[in-house]
């Protein structure tokens, strides 16, 4: 695009200045002058447009961002370790053994979340058994038999790497959906773990609460992090109707 400084050397050249004879007919080079000049402020000024539609966009990231960060200076891993630690020590166990577990279990889901999801890969293992720490805690709510949760495991391979936090959006809606006091529930999950780099997630549980429309947005991010990070590699199939039934399996090599 012209400048402003080129569009006068260029009308100086095009109406010869100096010269008896023009080289264009005055309406035809004013006519281009102008188209020109006009093309060239137009292009200034979206480009200054966008340039402050991108500075205002950096500025909203900015804040979000430092938001963000005022938030994570608040909820540092030591100390919310401190506190369950002091509130544990104000516990006595022979009183109340079944608080003091709670508050370990607790202690223990803190610090995967905070620490392990940090990494690339966890063992498989961990994450089960983040995923048992997080069904005794959701138990709690329950007299005894009103949540039946039944984990197995078949299999060897289970120090195999896997990305943290895959499997525990399908168990928080099962104990969401699946789960009323002074009823009782069953929720089915299993891990078949007998072929090496591959593992099948399975779960089962009857559907209570028909409202589903609040577990979309859990399966759709674990849908999209598996097309990141496995694609190719892995299947997930997920039907609710009257159950909820998820078939997962991934290659992890």
């Amino acid at each position: 695009m012209f400048s402003v400084g080129c569009l006068f050397a260029y009308l100086i050249t095009v109406f010869n200045f100096g010269s008896i004879h023009p080289s264009l007919p005055i309406a035809v080079s004013l006519g281009i002058f102008t188209f020109y000049f006009s093309v060239s402020i137009a292009y200034s000024i979206t480009k200054l447009l966008l340039l402050n539609h991108e500075i205002e966009q950096q500025l909203q990231l900015d804040k979000k961002q430092t938001e963000l960060t005022l938030l994570r200076n608040q909820l540092q891993p030591h100390f919310l370790f401190n506190v369950l630690n002091n509130l544990l020590a104000m516990v006595k166990p022979g009183e109340n053994p079944k608080l003091v577990n709670s508050f370990e279990k607790l202690s223990q889901l803190s610090r995967y979340v905070i620490e392990e999801t940090q990494l690339e890969k966890v063992s498989l293992g961990k994450e089960i058994t983040f995923l048992e720490n997080y069904i005794e805690l959701q138990n709690l709510r329950f007299n005894e038999n009103e949540a039946v949760v039944n984990l197995k495991i078949e299999g060897d391979f289970i120090d195999q790497k896997i990305e943290p936090g895959l499997f525990i959006t399908f168990v928080e809606n099962a104990f969401k959906y699946g789960t009323e006091p002074e009823q009782t529930s069953v929720i089915d999950i299993y891990f078949d773990l007998k072929t090496q780099n591959k593992i099948t997630f399975e779960m089962k549980n009857k559907v209570m609460m028909f409202n589903l429309t609040g577990n979309k947005t859990g399966i759709e991010n674990t849908r999209k992090r598996l097309q990141l990070i496995y694609p190719n590699k892995h299947k997930l199939q997920v039907e609710h109707n009257e159950n909820f039934n998820v078939l997962l399996t991934i290659q992890t090599q």
